[in-house]
């Protein structure tokens, strides 16, 4: 649990003492600055609490490399529950089996091809959330 916290501590000294400058940048798009990446932490936080997430809970995320990926990765870990990342070049029997198995109280999906393979369409674009079935009730929300 000591470990956890300093990593804690780290990230939160690293945001205050980099405020102003480029955190996380996409290859040919989006630039997060600290303060922008402290922000949305702190927004993904209170969505997982309003998720019923508590701290030891399991959240996969499914997506490519993106800033997005890494702000629900730092925000997952800061909140207190564990990670489960799940690469989106699997198909979508394996990411059902991979959240299945890793009883993940949610799941976030980052792009069409990652949503479709979960959700069975190819329609939805950013970051998106659902509760797993038999363990809450099923949703979908936009975040970052």
């Amino acid at each position: 649990m000591e470990q956890e916290q300093l990593f804690i501590d780290y990230i939160e000294r690293s945001i205050v003492q980099n405020w102003d400058k480029n955190a996380l940048t996409d290859y040919q798009g989006i630039t997060l600055q600290y303060k922008d990446v402290a922000r949305k932490i702190a927004k993904f936080h209170i969505v997982l609490e309003s998720a019923g997430i508590r701290p030891g809970d399991k959240i996969a995320v499914c997506g490519r490399n993106s800033a997005h990926w890494a702000v629900c990765f730092l925000a997952t870990v800061t909140y207190g529950a564990v990670i489960v990342p799940i690469l989106h070049e699997f198909k979508a029997d394996n990411i059902h089996n991979i959240v299945n198995h890793s009883e993940a109280k949610l799941l976030f999906v980052g792009d069409r091809r990652s949503y479709a393979a979960v959700n069975g369409s190819g329609t939805a674009d950013g970051f998106h959330s659902g509760r797993l079935p038999g363990r809450t009730t099923h949703g979908s929300i936009r975040t970052p």
